[in-house]
């Protein structure tokens, strides 16, 4: 047989709800559950044989204890007033994760709960004559072989060093040339000059001219009639 992680144990005690029922299999090493309201596709007998060893109930975990546990070792008097308070009445466990949540206690109370369920884990096994690997819980509520990874951070004191940075090449300016003139080609002759505009001449002196009308229709040149003589008759 195998030895159990009181981190894994641990973690299946956590979902233990005032419904469910865990037991574990000392064959297979694996845990099961079932709920009480929902027993129609369930065979509760076959738990009863000696390979299955019944997990604590939410009753013998008795979650609420531990939370008064945790409020009662806070060292801000307003604060564990604050978490006791929460812990009256109906509705505790959400008014108490509210305050934790509020306060900035929430990763505390975490660190502070698993802390709590190793040490159940740890009993039960002790009463089941479980063997288990031995975990040292650290101060920081964290275990020596499961720890939670952080990203690492540079200290401030320390100077980063800075990857040089690549300028991006820059564009080779030529000297400015003065421009060419323009060589003729003999296939391609430069094109003429266009034309002047018209200009019109002042006639020379002793002749006129006259602006023509269109609406008038004299001859510049009229005919000259004669008269017509009449011979006298005989």
């Amino acid at each position: 047989m195998k030895k159990l992680s009181l981190n894994d144990v641990a973690e299946e005690f956590e979902m233990i709800t005032p419904e469910t029922h865990m037991f574990y299999n000392k064959e297979t090493g694996e845990f099961e559950q079932y709920n009480e309201f929902f027993l129609e596709d369930i065979d509760i007998e076959k738990y009863e044989e000696n390979v299955w060893i019944a997990s604590p109930t939410a009753q013998d975990i008795n979650e609420y204890e531990i939370m008064m546990d945790f409020a009662k070792q806070i060292s801000d008097a307003q604060l564990q007033h604050r978490l006791v308070v929460a812990l009256s009445g109906k509705g505790a466990f959400r008014r108490f994760k509210d305050v934790c949540l509020n306060t900035g206690l929430i990763e505390a109370w975490y660190k502070f709960k698993h802390k709590e369920y190793i040490a159940i884990a740890k009993e039960w096994c002790n009463n089941a004559g479980l063997a288990y690997e031995i975990v040292t819980v650290q101060s920081n509520g964290e275990t020596e072989n499961k720890k939670i990874t952080r990203p690492q951070t540079i200290p401030t004191n320390t100077p980063q060093t800075q990857t040089p940075t690549q300028k991006p090449p820059q564009k080779q300016t030529t000297p400015n040339q003065t421009p060419q003139p323009h060589q003729q080609n003999e296939n391609h002759p430069t094109p003429s000059a266009p034309p002047p505009p018209y200009q019109y001449h002042t006639p020379p002196n002793g002749y006129q001219t006259t602006p023509k009308n269109p609406k008038q229709t004299t001859n510049p040149h009229p005919i000259q009639h004669k008269p017509i003589q009449q011979t006298p008759r005989h």
